[in-house]
């Protein structure tokens, strides 16, 4: 079994963290620390200062990016929702990120030892479209970015993706087997 930790990145501040952000994720080292061998990130400087909090060795891989919005003429946070294959002028579409995503961490589980864990940080939007290749994602509210992950018959999260939280992704192979949540409000 391969264990994946998908979190989002902390608390951003411009190009950097806010104080906020570095003491939360700093809090939530101490709560996992102990978990993982090998950090990667996503090469967004929000991603990659959070990650390097939890170790000085962070390996960037530029597909754990956020999704490319492109050229946004109205709000269409939801719609990328509603149909996977929106996308704006110069931009991405969920399922162009989701299979971007699902290529570097496959590539991850190849480099993560057997019954070892690796911590993947990345953004809201591309670990969603990421958990799409295995679970129902639905929005809730839009308003709020509020969304539902269901994984088989197990709801695994009805909220806002908040900063740091996180995904524990069990595998075998490349199937993932089991799924859980940890929000760090």
């Amino acid at each position: 079994m391969k264990t994946i930790i998908l979190m989002r990145h902390s608390i951003p501040y411009k190009d950097k963290l806010s104080e906020e952000g570095i003491l939360l994720a700093e809090k939530v080292k101490v709560l996992i620390q102990e978990r993982y061998q090998n950090v990667y990130s996503s090469p967004i400087a929000r991603a990659y200062k959070t990650a390097q909090i939890f170790s000085p060795n962070v390996q960037i891989i530029p597909d754990l990016k956020e999704r490319e919005i492109g050229i946004a003429k109205e709000d269409f946070w939801l719609k990328q929702y509603q149909n996977y294959n929106y996308k704006n002028q110069d931009g991405e579409s969920l399922n162009e990120t989701k299979l971007r995503v699902r290529c570097a961490i496959d590539l991850i589980l190849k480099q993560t030892p057997e019954d070892s864990c690796s911590l993947v940080v990345s953004h809201a939007t591309a670990i969603c479209a990421y958990l799409s290749n295995y679970c129902i994602v639905n929005v809730i509210d839009a308003n709020n970015k509020t969304r539902e992950v269901i994984f088989g018959d197990k709801e695994i999260f009805i909220d806002n993706l908040y900063y740091t939280s996180y995904f524990i992704l069990k595998f075998n192979g490349t199937d993932l087997v089991d799924i859980t949540y940890h929000c760090n409000k």
